[in-house]
């Protein structure tokens, strides 16, 4: 069966018959790796497959990634991305000709974590969880989970934090609904972005598809931003911690 995975049809209109899909495209993937492989990773991609170096984070530092370590956290994130006409020197806006790729790794003396326990359990380095994008980030969570998909929730906290309220308001987003939904909302600025122009992204990660706490989806929705944001990273790192323990017990 030569150009055909098995168990897939090839389709000419992926969106044929669906008017308003859940999900539109792919809007980046991340791969687990091993204390101190990223840098490693990260030199292969863009000698081999041409990607760029995307910063994805207004803090992240060019040597060292993009970095949080505190007490129950510590992770290093490195990213980068391929647009898909680069080879002909064509540039398109539109955020479905890209794709972003980026490297998590747990910083030294972490202790137990989500990504040791990826590699544990994947038996070495490999794709963590590829982020799908969609229109009405809403819509795409409440539909799914009544057609009985698990999500993983935030921290109990998220929406008390200091400054988080006010945040969400600011969006014109409706609060209560994305409470509701567990919906986590960040917008900090993007590093090429004027901090006075309002940028933003909502994100929801599901529960691992296998029975090996391994591969999980996550919904994204973008306004504007292109990166990630430190406070969602946070949440959505001690919401799968949080889960994971659970699982564990």
């Amino acid at each position: 069966m030569s150009g055909r995975w098995r168990g897939f049809e090839n389709v000419d209109n992926p969106y044929s018959g669906c008017e308003n899909p859940l999900v539109t495209h792919i809007d980046h993937v991340t791969f687990a790796c091993a204390l101190g492989a990223s840098g490693r990773v990260l030199d292969w991609y863009e000698k081999n497959l041409g990607m760029n170096r995307f910063y994805i984070n207004s803090d992240e530092d060019t040597d060292d990634g993009f970095v949080i370590d505190t007490e129950d956290i510590g992770i290093r994130l490195k990213a980068f991305e391929y647009w898909k006409c680069a080879e002909t020197g064509l540039y398109s806006q539109g955020p479905e000709n890209s794709l972003k790729f980026v490297i998590a790794e747990a910083l030294e003396g972490q202790g137990p974590n989500q990504i040791d326990t990826f590699l544990e359990e994947h038996r070495g380095d490999g794709i963590q969880h590829i982020g799908l994008h969609t229109e009405s980030i809403v819509n795409a969570v409440s539909t799914l989970q009544e057609q009985g998909v698990n999500f993983v929730e935030p921290p109990y906290t998220y929406y008390t934090e200091v400054g988080k309220l006010k945040e969400m308001e600011e969006i014109n987003e409706d609060v209560e609904v994305l409470k509701k939904n567990g919906i986590l909302v960040d917008n900090e600025a993007d590093p090429d972005t004027d901090s006075c122009e309002l940028r933003y992204l909502m994100q929801k990660f599901t529960q691992p598809l296998f029975d090996e706490k391994t591969f999980f989806l996550e919904i994204i929705q973008r306004f504007g931003a292109r990166g990630f944001g430190s406070g969602n990273i946070t949440a959505l790192w001690r919401s799968m911690q949080a889960y994971l323990s659970e699982a564990k017990s």
